[in-house]
């Protein structure tokens, strides 16, 4: 995605500002410490929470309503897994898998259907592609098809569901999936976005910390989701509890915490 320029608050009705969906992508794995995240640093120059730790992720783009060829559950259990209309479930999960491709150079395809040489995805390959989708020149599907490629859309595990409070310049319906990295992944995630100012693997602990000490700043979404990670003993344990996707419509940032899940 491209830089967006500062806005001013006076140039913005709070009152009429749209509520766009939005797909934020928490890629997890196990670590000696426990449980750790890839996490970012949003640069100050970003119209939306700007200058705060968060987790990639964006609005979903109407190039997402072109369907991926994936290897995952259907629409259908999509819309039952979200909450929505099949349409939109299917446009929110297309636009976390394009945002984890664009953000992070992470390419969740099926093994079975990758670019691969000895063995594993080759990150030279795809590069161009990888440009040609953040710059919206194809599309996310156009270009799993010009590839012969299908997305592992069943890695993806849905979290939560977070709801911008009225006031800033952006708000988003966001759909939060998490996503487990193993020793079989050729790649790290690589953060080379135009959007962060850094990047990399997080202890939740170290983070919480952090915001207590007031050193980053957390919005509530990202807090509540570093206290659960920093409660959890694995990843697995973590993604294999029950979700809560009953919307939480923050309106009291830093008072409204999300619902806990259910075992």
């Amino acid at each position: 995605m491209a830089h967006q320029g500062q806005v001013q608050p006076e140039q913005v009705d709070a009152a009429s500002v749209p509520v766009a969906d939005a797909a934020t992508i928490l890629l997890l794995r196990d670590a000696g410490t426990g449980v750790e995240v890839f996490s970012i640093r949003r640069a100050a120059s970003m119209v939306f929470a700007g200058g705060v730790i968060a987790f990639p992720g964006g609005g979903v783009d109407p190039s997402d309503y072109d369907p991926l060829p994936a290897a995952g559950p259907d629409g259908g259990e999509w819309s039952r897994r979200l909450g929505v209309d099949a349409p939109r479930a299917q446009a929110i999960v297309s636009a976390a898998v394009r945002e984890c491709f664009e953000e992070t150079g992470m390419l969740l395809t099926s093994p079975a259907h990758s670019m691969s040489y000895d063995g594993g995805p080759d990150r030279s390959l795809w590069a161009p592609w990888r440009s040609r989708v953040d710059s919206h020149e194809i599309s996310m599907g156009e270009m799993l098809r010009d590839n012969a490629l299908v997305a592992d859309t069943g890695r993806l595990v849905e979290l939560s569901r977070w709801i911008t409070p009225v006031g800033p310049p952006r708000r988003y319906d966001t759909f939060f999936f998490g996503i487990e990295l193993t020793s079989g992944d050729p790649h790290e995630p690589d953060g080379h976005c135009g959007e962060f100012d850094d990047s990399g693997w997080s202890r939740p602990k170290d983070m919480l910390d952090a915001s207590a000490r007031s050193e980053v700043h957390l919005l509530p979404p990202t807090l509540a989701h570093f206290e659960e990670l920093a409660a959890a003993d694995s990843v697995r344990g973590y993604l294999d509890r029950e979700p809560t996707m009953a919307p939480v419509n923050n309106d009291l940032p830093g008072q409204i915490r999300r619902p806990p899940h259910h075992s």
